[in-house]
């Protein structure tokens, strides 16, 4: 409880209250610490490979900056020693560490830098670092960053990613899996790879192109002609994100099922158009809040 209040980082469970019995323990529950935390919902493999690319890289931008935060919180460097995914719950789509009972709060000791390696048989991989003053300096952070990419980031940023930014999340995973960069390194990588996503330069345009779709403004249908595709957001029809009107239309041209998307006003977390494709057209509903774009071949 001490090191949760003590902690400040939005990636990190926040305790909202606690109460504490004014009599001894005695093994009876009335005679027990309680305290209540902020409440999410667990994570496995099968959830996270359903969510869409962008709340997976969102989820990574967070571990990203919870690996600086341990790297630098006002304890020095944190190590989480027993990592798992079961020590993390998600919270309103932000990933946040839950457990902390298996926090170390200092280097590994050493006399040499022979002292200061940790071999990976199962990746054929040795994290090294110097041994400084008796300890081994930055041991903490890499094994951190390691456990990060073995149970987290080597899947959720390459499985539907975008193809042109397919590139530099290849350089960033491999960064991640054999420990080449710092988590400030890394935190600044995947901070560019968000920006370039959020403002379409990962598109690599010299000019916005005008649109051959037919345009229905303040027009919707919802509820039909929704389908499945592998873009979704979400399981409720083909719910995607796009930087503007010529990326939904290059996603559609490039899904024979698709014959029209409707673009909402809403905006994900990088601030980029909610868009629903659509599989047929038909009797459609007054919305002021979306437009609907029909192939031309239709």
């Amino acid at each position: 409880m001490l090191l949760m209040r003590g902690f400040d980082s939005p990636h990190i469970v926040k305790p909202l209250a606690h109460c504490v019995p004014d009599i001894p323990f005695n093994g009876h529950r009335s005679s027990m610490v309680t305290m209540a935390t902020e409440l999410g919902e667990g994570l496995d493999i099968i959830k996270l490979l359903h969510m869409s690319w962008e709340d997976r890289l969102k989820i990574s931008y967070g571990l990203c900056k919870l690996l600086y935060y341990l790297a630098h919180s006002p304890y020095g460097s944190v190590i989480l020693s027993d990592f798992r995914r079961q020590q993390f719950i998600l919270v309103d789509g932000d990933i946040k560490l839950t457990d902390l009972d298996d926090m170390g709060f200092s280097e590994r000791l050493c006399r040499t830098d022979s002292n200061c390696q940790q071999y990976y048989s199962s990746v054929n991989l040795t994290i090294r670092t110097k041994c400084v003053a008796g300890q081994c300096l930055g041991m903490n952070e890499k094994t951190n960053i390691f456990n990060v990419a073995r149970h987290f980031t080597s899947f959720l940023l390459p499985h539907g990613a975008p193809r042109p930014l397919r590139p530099v999340l290849d350089q960033l995973v491999g960064d991640f899996s054999n420990v080449t960069k710092t988590s400030k390194q890394l935190l600044q990588d995947i901070t560019i790879i968000i920006d370039d996503y959020s403002t379409g330069a990962y598109l690599n345009r010299s000019v916005r192109d005008r649109t051959f779709y037919r345009v229905i403004s303040g027009s919707d249908m919802p509820g039909q002609y929704d389908y499945n595709c592998q873009y979704c957001m979400d399981g409720s029809g083909c719910t995607v994100s796009v930087y503007d009107i010529k990326e939904a239309e290059q996603l559609c041209d490039a899904d024979v099922q698709c014959k029209a998307f409707v673009l909402t006003d809403s905006r994900t977390w990088t601030g980029r158009i909610v868009a629903h494709l659509k599989n047929g057209v038909g009797r459609m509903r007054r919305n002021a809040r979306t437009t609907l774009y029909v192939n031309p071949r239709l």
